[in-house]
């Protein structure tokens, strides 16, 4: 497969096309020429799958990573560890797609054939076992997703130690799942010592250290602390947008911690000015399909009605339902959680 390049050595097709396009193009040309199962056919592939999701065009991530998992399978065999991480890539897309039985189902062989192939305390293992639970908190199985998750910090103390960045976002996610039943024991001490192993381990500006942090707000606004919560949001985005600008989604999901603390500190109105900013740039940054957006729009909503604001909260709640149809369809959870906030709002209620 020949390709020209700029000066600088971006490939031409890039520049005319744009990254995505260029993948798309480059991945079809891959398979016509070499095959679904050759090498480069799925570098390019799995390149591409990541990018779709990444820009939320998660119905063709599917698509594609469907396409490599057969490949793999064929060529690899299914216990291989390519083939084992081309099912994760899918359990994942599936996830966010909505299509959350299929993911449960593939994230739990991933899980199984990990363990009994690679050993239970191998890190791929480990972190299939703490992307499934997180999977079962967010299905709201927050009894199971402890079930898991426990082992699975065990594992990674004693394989990777106390300290490690894996092992101290495994304890966030139990915190998480600790938190979906009621049990907040000693979740902020938690939280707190993983931000600041986290910042010790990858830096103050990395991602992880950055959504410890978020997660210490959610935490403390959880335990009725809003006043602690809006002042370490208040921090965070200051932090955020200091070391990533200010359309970076780490910065977004700050200023959305920032916007429910404000809400929870009784502030309504200064809620929706900063989550008004926040949803213009997520629908800039990621596009107006992409999870991220989604939530925060429908976040929004919630906020204008707490705020007293009906009519701009209804019409949020309109506009929320479209994008939420157009993304995801009409029976997914998300968009059915849309469908009966505008419902609510219609009837004059407020949006929960």
């Amino acid at each position: 497969m020949t390709s020209t390049t700029e000066a600088d050595g971006t490939p031409v097709i890039e520049v005319k096309l744009g990254p995505l396009m260029s993948l798309a193009v480059r991945y079809n040309q891959a398979v016509a020429e070499y095959g679904a199962t050759d090498p480069m056919t799925l570098r390019i592939g799995t390149a591409y799958a990541r990018m779709l999701v990444d820009q939320g065009e998660t119905g063709t991530a599917v698509t594609i990573h469907r396409e490599l998992l057969a490949a793999k399978r064929f060529a690899l065999g299914p216990d291989h560890p390519d083939t084992l991480a081309s099912e994760h890539s899918l359990a994942f897309a599936l996830h966010i797609r909505g299509e959350y039985t299929e993911a449960e189902r593939l994230q739990r062989v991933v899980y199984e054939k990990r363990c009994r192939v690679l050993g239970p305390d191998d890190r791929e293992t480990l972190v299939s076992g703490m992307n499934l639970g997180e999977l079962l908190l967010q299905l709201g199985r927050p009894a199971e997703s402890e079930q898991v998750l426990r082992p699975v910090v065990a594992g990674m103390v004693r394989t990777l130690g106390e300290d490690a960045p894996e092992t101290l976002l495994a304890r966030m996610k139990l915190v998480g799942a600790m938190r979906g039943q009621g049990r907040l024991d000693d979740a902020e001490q938690i939280c707190a010592a993983a931000a600041a192993g986290l910042e010790r381990a990858k830096g103050p500006t990395d991602p992880a250290t950055l959504q410890a942090r978020s997660n210490h707000v959610t935490v403390l606004i959880s335990l009725g602390r809003t006043r602690e919560a809006v002042s370490l949001a208040e921090r965070l985005v200051k932090d955020t947008e200091k070391a990533l600008g200010r359309r970076d989604p780490v910065v977004l999901h700050a200023r959305h911690g920032l916007a429910d603390a404000l809400l929870g500190e009784g502030q309504p109105h200064a809620a929706v000015r900063v989550m008004a900013e926040t949803v213009a740039e997520y629908r800039s940054a990621l596009g107006v399909r992409h999870p991220q957006t989604l939530a925060a729009q429908a976040a929004f909503v919630r906020m204008l009605s707490a705020a007293g604001d009906h009519h701009e909260a209804e019409h949020q709640a309109r506009t929320s339902l479209a994008d939420h149809e157009r993304a995801l369809g009409a029976a997914h959870p998300d968009t059915v959680a849309a469908r009966e906030t505008l419902a609510r709002l219609r009837g004059g209620g407020r949006a929960e």
